[in-house]
């Protein structure tokens, strides 16, 4: 079988290795497709930061193909999307009854855990522990199975934003994690959501998944200004992962209001602490996504409730996986999402 893994700072090798083999409680899953995040492609042009191999290409889905002998509630031919375990019950923070802040799921969810497997999800098939794999109904829409994972993180930043009803909330970003927030939102109550984003495709996206209304950022400001009678937003939420949005985010915020971190950026942030003190601003992070946030995706979107319709603009196998992670690094790639597929050409 193939994997593909980081050679150096904006280099893949495409590897044949053995096929994996189920440990007594694991599963093997062929892959069927893999989206491509962000954060592919900043550890891809940075040569990996010495980033675990399973969490390149961490947004997969596949079918089970082998079953280990103690797993008895997974079969053979099963469609799964990728997920972490239940919160193990013994680490420090499930001891004081802090299991959705588990130390073993976010191991998990950042594979650095004993199990982790020695690729990712861009490669022909995976060997994880059955826990890792939530059943999805065949009956999902196959852009909304492709986006389980993206979905999932999602709604565990919009859980931790605390979104109140008839909140007025603001998305920054219109790529997948930020449509899925604006929708998550929605779901939440928000009276109103707003999605800044530059790319005009995009805003069309955000709106037609069920946003409100969708501005570029020159017009952000002034347009939630407006809506708030001059008050500001009440969640402003980051999903770009662009170091220097962080600030630009807390600025839509009225006093009071609480700015959600879902971005993930990889260099530091200038934030001016004094300003945040006076404005006496709420501020919270998310960072993966547990078991639950992947059970409610799975069941919102199955239902429809939860869509992914047109977010998948491109698809590519092996051949392209260099070329468009290049692309996406240096942004001459602009998709909502990219999905890997090893079987295309």
């Amino acid at each position: 079988m193939r994997a593909a893994f980081i050679s150096a700072a904006g280099a893949i090798r495409i590897e044949e290795v053995a096929d994996p083999a189920p440990d007594r409680g694991g599963v093997v899953v062929d892959i069927v497709s893999c989206s491509i995040c962000a954060t592919d492609a900043h550890y891809f042009a940075a040569g990996g930061h010495d980033v675990p191999p399973s969490i390149f290409g961490h947004e997969w889905v596949g079918r089970v193909s082998e079953v280990g002998a103690d797993v008895t509630d997974l079969d053979a031919g099963r469609l799964v999307a990728v997920t972490v375990g239940t919160s193990c019950g013994t680490c420090a923070p499930c001891r004081r009854n802090l299991g959705d802040l588990c130390a073993s799921t976010l191991q998990q969810a950042r594979g650095r855990d004993s199990a982790a497997s020695p690729w990712g999800g861009f490669s022909d098939r995976i060997a994880v522990t059955a826990s890792r794999v939530l059943p999805l109904p065949e009956s999902m829409p196959a852009e909304s199975r492709e986006l389980v994972e993206p979905a999932a993180v999602a709604h565990r930043g919009v859980r931790r934003a605390g979104i109140r009803l008839d909140d007025l909330v603001v998305v920054q970003g219109g790529g997948a994690i930020g449509q899925f927030a604006a929708q998550w939102a929605r779901l939440a109550g928000a009276g109103r959501v707003v999605v800044v984003e530059p790319s005009a495709p995009r805003r069309e996206l955000a709106v037609a998944l069920g946003a409100d209304e969708a501005v570029r950022p020159d017009e952000a400001a002034d347009r939630v200004s407006e809506l708030s009678e001059g008050l500001g937003a009440d969640v402003s939420i980051e999903c770009t992962g662009i170091a220097s949005l962080v600030y630009t985010g807390s600025e839509f915020l009225r006093r009071g209001g609480r700015l959600a971190l879902l971005g993930f950026p990889l260099e530091p942030s200038t934030i001016p602490v004094r300003e945040w003190l006076i404005r006496e601003l709420e501020v919270v992070a998310s960072m993966g996504y547990s078991r639950s946030d992947t059970a409610t995706t799975v069941r919102f979107a199955a239902d429809g409730r939860l869509r992914a319709a047109g977010m998948v603009t491109m698809r590519i196998g092996f051949d392209g996986l260099e070329s468009t992670l290049a692309g996406m690094h240096a942004r001459t790639i602009d998709e909502p999402r990219v999905v890997f597929d090893p079987g295309a050409h």
